[in-house]
């Protein structure tokens, strides 16, 4: 569900399926800079920790957008040694979606994958970060 306006404090419910599963989540903007940056944060969905920042950088030609995400799974150690290379798999297709549908939108030229990275903090922690050039539209 879209909220009619967006502002630091705003609250974003969304259903969706994972893998076939119904699910609920629940994110509060925490930051809010139009045109620069927000931060979405989770308060109640898959993660332990959801933090993701989308920064927005004007450049000559188009518009720079980096995600960075930290996130935490449940169960931490353990999930991560069983399930946490599918959930690293499931969050970088969530930003390969969304690349997907930039391109069929505006036509955005990519960054190569290799701009695309993924650090682990530690066992449980994650962070992802992404970047994507969009060409202004002519």
């Amino acid at each position: 569900m879209s909220p009619d306006k967006i502002e630091a404090g705003t609250f974003i419910n969304y259903k969706l399926k994972l893998h076939g599963m119904p699910m609920r989540w629940m994110t509060l903007i925490k930051e809010w800079k139009p045109g620069e940056y927000f931060v979405d944060y989770q308060l109640k969905g898959p993660y332990n920790i959801w933090h993701h920042q989308h920064k927005f950088t004007q450049l000559k030609n188009g518009v720079l957008m980096e995600d960075q995400v930290l996130y935490e799974i449940p169960f931490s150690f353990i999930s991560d040694f069983f399930v946490g290379w599918w959930i690293r798999k499931d969050v970088t297709n969530i930003f390969n979606y969304r690349t997907k549908v930039l391109k069929e939108l505006i036509g955005p030229a990519l960054l190569p994958e290799e701009d695309r990275k993924s650090t682990r903090l530690n066992s449980s922690h994650q962070i992802i970060s992404y970047a994507v050039f969009c060409l202004k539209k002519k």
